[in-house]
């Protein structure tokens, strides 16, 4: 029996949601994971919504580089933990997680202390949470790691970057937005010539 070619789409789409949604459950299924996934998930939520929502600072950047860098840390603990004292096989693909994590959390701090424009564009918090949690996923073998798992990853990043927007743009503003807003409602004074 030969399947249509919409429902192979279709089938291969929902497979594609599935795999990425596996990223935001797999907690459920190793409870273990809840001490890495939810310090990230919150620190995530709060410098969205109180630091981040206009943009990134330099100290944001570096306080996100620095968050990427420790799990990057925490997962090699991981790693020779639970692998090689218990004489299990390490994947390259392991390791190259936990390399990019360290990689990557390094030079978002070394640009946002240059002072970098790149800082804030590499060391937004949204981006970072993102990546750190599809690493913690792959690293502690909670997601398998194909090609399926890459093209979900990045065929989602959009709906979960927009998805994001929205929920945002959703909530009621913080005390600093109402203090600027009323800051430029008020009158300026003229200035004597």
């Amino acid at each position: 029996m030969v399947l249509p070619p919409d429902l192979i789409a279709s089938s291969y789409f929902w497979l594609l949601a599935d795999r990425w949604l596996q990223f935001t459950f797999m907690p459920l299924k190793n409870p273990e994971l809840l001490w890495l996934i939810i310090p990230v998930w919150l620190n995530w939520l709060l410098t969205e919504y109180f630091q981040e929502r206009k943009t990134t600072g330099y100290g944001n950047a570096i306080t996100n580089g620095f968050t990427m860098f420790w799990v990057g840390l925490d997962s090699a603990r991981t790693i020779v933990n639970e692998y090689v004292k218990k004489g299990l096989a390490v994947s390259t693909i392991h390791f190259g997680m936990v390399a990019i994590l360290l990689g990557y959390g390094t030079a978002i701090m070394i640009e946002a202390i240059k002072g970098k424009k790149i800082a804030h564009l590499i060391g937004r918090i949204r981006e970072v949470t993102y990546f750190t949690t599809i690493a913690i996923g792959i690293i502690n073998n909670a997601i398998a790691f194909d090609i399926h798992t890459i093209i979900a990853l990045l065929l989602f990043f959009p709906v979960f970057y927009l998805g994001m927007e929205v929920f945002l743009r959703l909530l009621p503003p913080t005390k600093e937005e109402l203090e600027e807003d009323e800051e430029e409602e008020q009158p300026k004074p003229m200035r004597k010539k």
